[in-house]
């Protein structure tokens, strides 16, 4: 089956079927089908009142410190044995990418069996907090995933929440992940800031630091 992916920055209309390998950057929507391997080459965002679809065994991957930012919907939902895959595209420190940056985003977002690993934050309060999933003023559901190898740190001790940092104002299920060989200067695998009314239920958050 065709699906459509629209990549504002390229200014065109992308087709696209299941093992087809791509680069974007920009404001995205559309699906993401199965099999894909796509590589991220600026920051990618889902505005707000858009959707983005994104099926089982998409490998998303940056090739540098680039923001993954969700002010619309987000379905990312894997299954236990083709989970989707957010990661860098070499393994080098400047590959490291930035994490998913869920800010006032919709509220029926949903990551679920992905696996999202070396997002890397650094720099300033608040820009440094989170990791591999931030989250303020909205609530998205994360469910049955692996969050490995992230990183919050400066120099002023301000990063929070390596694995998943929900900075204020979230009411988000977070349960049944694998939190595991996260770095942060507090919430080595999960932060809850201001005014946060979050469920956080078996979950294996372990040899964070």
């Amino acid at each position: 089956m065709i699906r459509i992916l629209m990549a504002s920055l390229i200014g065109c209309i992308i087709f696209i079927s299941a093992a087809v390998a791509f680069a974007l950057s920009g404001n995205v929507n559309g699906t993401w089908t199965s099999g894909s391997v796509i590589t991220i080459d600026g920051d990618v965002q889902i505005i707000a009142g858009e959707t983005l679809i994104i099926e089982p065994g998409v490998q998303i991957k940056f090739i540098g410190p680039y923001e993954f930012i969700i002010q619309g919907r987000l379905e990312a939902v894997g299954i236990s044995d083709n989970p989707i895959l957010f990661t860098r595209a070499f393994a080098t420190n400047e590959s490291k990418w930035r994490g998913l940056r869920f800010a006032t985003a919709d509220d029926a977002s949903i990551i679920e069996y992905c696996i999202i690993e070396y997002a890397y934050r650094d720099g300033g309060y608040p820009q440094v907090r989170g990791g591999a999933v931030w989250i303020d003023i909205c609530s998205p559901a994360v469910r049955y995933c692996t969050l490995r190898y992230n990183y919050s740190r400066n120099s002023n001790y301000n990063g929070a929440g390596s694995g998943v940092c929900l900075n204020a104002n979230s009411n988000s299920v977070v349960e049944y992940n694998n939190i595991e060989l996260n770095k942060a200067d507090s919430g080595g695998g999960i932060f809850i800031g201001n005014d946060c009314d979050a469920v956080i239920r078996y979950n294996r958050i372990i040899n964070n630091e």
